[in-house]
């Protein structure tokens, strides 16, 4: 009986795995097979699982007719530049609340606690005010600044 019980639940159990990887991997598997079907096999009416005649001109057209390089540039600036400067402030910050002890230390950590209680759009919008009076609204520094105040509080 305990055999028939433990090839059962074994049985269960790599159906269940099936099951949640089917559920997790197919919208990757839908992704990458509708990114290679050409424009007509794109829009049938009954969908095809496997592309009919693979493309990748999608791809060419998507990198080269369009901004996306532009967009892919902002974007890695942008959270390279925050993820720099969020590191290096936490990290001095974190050194100097374990290492140091002076006037001030408790209520900063619990300022920089406090803050991790709120969300982004209370911060956001006590923000905004201050990175419009800087200049910064549409540029690259104001986003970094808004992105190193949003993970300052966790970060240090």
């Amino acid at each position: 009986m305990l055999e028939r019980r433990a090839w059962s639940y074994r049985i269960f159990m790599v159906l269940t795995g099936v099951g949640i990887g089917l559920f997790i991997f197919f919208p990757l598997y839908w992704m990458v097979a509708t990114s290679l079907k050409p424009l007509p096999e794109l829009f049938r009416s009954i969908p095809t699982f496997v592309p009919r005649a693979p493309t990748i001109a999608n791809y060419i057209k998507t990198l080269f007719d369009t901004d996306v390089l532009l967009f892919v540039r902002n974007s890695l600036l942008v959270s390279c530049g925050a993820s720099l400067l969020g590191l290096a402030i936490g990290a001095t910050a974190g050194y100097s609340f374990s290492k140091f002890r002076y006037r001030g230390r408790r209520g900063l950590m619990m300022t920089l606690l406090t803050a991790q209680m709120f969300p982004f759009s209370v911060i956001l919008r006590t923000l905004y005010p201050a990175v419009r009076a800087m200049g910064l609204p549409d540029s690259y520094v104001g986003l970094i600044l808004a992105y190193v105040t949003f993970s300052l509080p966790s970060s240090s």
